[in-house]
């Protein structure tokens, strides 16, 4: 809705209100990317019973998926503003900074190990995807609640409505949240339906 990608801009016809113009500037997208990286089993050098692994690095948080059953598994996660960092580095550097970190960690277990290597690994990029341009909602400096349910409203709000709008930055109880998008999808479908007179009590 910021029309920050060609790609996924879109035009209204008519144009959206001042007021829902000015809800969409008010809110932010943050950025929360993740590295998942698969290791042989007989390769695991880290514990591999602790759950979370932290280190002083504030660029990584590690969750230990091997703990939870998926062998080999490791998941970074990476915040803000460091998941913001990685357009100018290939998927190879961003593991090896992530695995670098991890063996700085571990070094004996890691060298015992014969310095591995990961299987496979994949890198989130949500703050360059165009249909997305970033990973959550957040309220920026300024913004309140009122904005969120401003922008629940549907489009045109005179006449036939021919808009709804969801999503997890639409949501009060689930914000920022896969199940505050489903809430709320679930919530503009059922407005559409009541909008026509078909939703059944």
């Amino acid at each position: 809705l910021k029309g920050r990608s060609e790609h996924s801009s879109i035009c209204w016809v008519p144009c959206l209100s001042s007021m829902k113009r000015e809800c969409i500037r008010a809110l932010g997208m943050g950025t929360h990317n993740k590295v998942v990286m698969r290791f042989s089993e007989s390769n695991v050098f880290w514990p591999p019973h602790t759950p979370q692994l932290l280190c002083p690095d504030p660029r990584f948080h590690f969750l230990n998926l091997h703990a939870y059953g998926k062998t080999g598994m490791m998941l970074c996660h990476v915040w803000p503003p460091y998941a913001d960092s990685w357009v100018k580095l290939s998927d190879k550097q961003v593991t090896d900074q992530a695995v670098g970190v991890l063996k700085g960690m571990f070094q004996d277990k890691y060298a015992q190990k014969g310095n591995p290597k990961p299987l496979e690994s994949v890198v989130t990029r949500w703050n360059t995807d165009p249909f997305s341009m970033g990973s959550y909602t957040y309220l920026k400096p300024g913004s309140t609640w009122d904005h969120i349910q401003i922008l629940n409203l549907p489009h045109p709000q005179t006449g036939e409505p021919r808009v709804f709008f969801a999503g997890e930055g639409l949501s009060v109880k689930g914000f920022q949240c896969v199940d505050g998008a489903y809430e709320s999808g679930v919530r503009a479908g059922k407005s559409v339906l009541d909008c026509y007179g078909i939703l059944k009590a």
